[in-house]
């Protein structure tokens, strides 16, 4: 497991297309052969990423955030009356 880079979204739309280009930049950078698994957070617009890097790299897996799951299902929990 290694860090490779960070980009500030803070003002750009979370649009399927950017991510996904940018998602597939860092696996050309690191070598498809270096990435075995993607994991994100759980929107939407991750999930269609996950499920694009998938069909172009077909050795590589995508899954969401474990943490990032059970907080949505604490929050849906803390909500309900």
């Amino acid at each position: 497991m290694i860090y490779h880079s960070s980009v500030d979204t803070t003002n750009i739309p979370k649009a399927v297309d950017y991510i996904f280009s940018l998602m597939d930049k860092v696996v050309e950078e690191v070598g498809e052969e270096n990435v075995v698994q993607v994991v994100t957070n759980n929107e939407a617009s991750f999930k269609a990423v996950g499920m694009l890097l998938m069909e172009k790299r077909k050795h590589l897996f995508w899954s969401p955030c474990a943490a990032h799951c059970i907080d949505l299902m604490l929050e849906d929990i803390a909500s309900m009356k």
